[in-house]
């Protein structure tokens, strides 16, 4: 009688691993940023910065512009996901993440600090050019590590592939 039991437990707690599964497949498939979404948030901060140099009343104009790419963002995300969710900095690859986040900052900061045009556009164009590239792969490290049992599986296959290429056979 035992051994029926136990097999039910495993088969039960087999089932429940399946739905854990699922349940990250299916969070993993909906988490990820919508097309363009950090696009829109570079647009934001890139505006953002272009308008520090300006006098205070055309800035304070120029900043409500730059809330229109973030509102996008924002609702496109939400939208698209369903929810607002937020990884955790700490994940494997979350240095992507800290890296978009002191490029913006240490833009903005620079920009508002010196009042300089030469330094809001290159700030501007640096957080341009981070953003965008940095962002979705980021995004793309964070849905694989909701789903690890399969990085697990590439990795495995990686490595067999690479041991399979390096086996070199000898003839006598």
């Amino acid at each position: 009688m035992d051994e029926k039991r136990h097999d039910v437990e495993a088969a039960e707690a087999a089932r429940a691993l399946e739905t854990i599964a699922a349940t990250r497949h299916e969070v993993a498939a909906r988490v990820g940023s919508p097309p363009y979404y950090y696009t829109k948030v570079a647009a934001a901060g890139a505006i953002l910065c272009l308008a520090q140099p300006l006098d205070s009343r055309t800035r304070f104009f120029v900043t409500l512009i730059a809330l229109i790419p973030l509102g996008w963002a924002i609702r496109s995300y939400s939208r698209h996901t369903g929810t607002w969710t937020m990884a955790t900095l700490r994940e494997k690859g979350a240095w992507m993440a800290w890296l978009i986040i002191g490029v913006m900052l240490a833009a903005l900061t620079s920009a508002m600090i010196t009042q300089n045009l030469v330094v809001s556009v290159v700030g501007a164009l640096v957080i341009l050019l981070v953003v965008p590239v940095v962002g979705p792969r980021w995004d793309a490290a964070w849905v694989r590590s909701l789903t690890p049992e399969e990085s697990a599986e590439r990795s495995a296959e990686r490595s067999a592939e690479g041991s399979a290429e390096d086996t070199v056979e000898e003839t006598p």
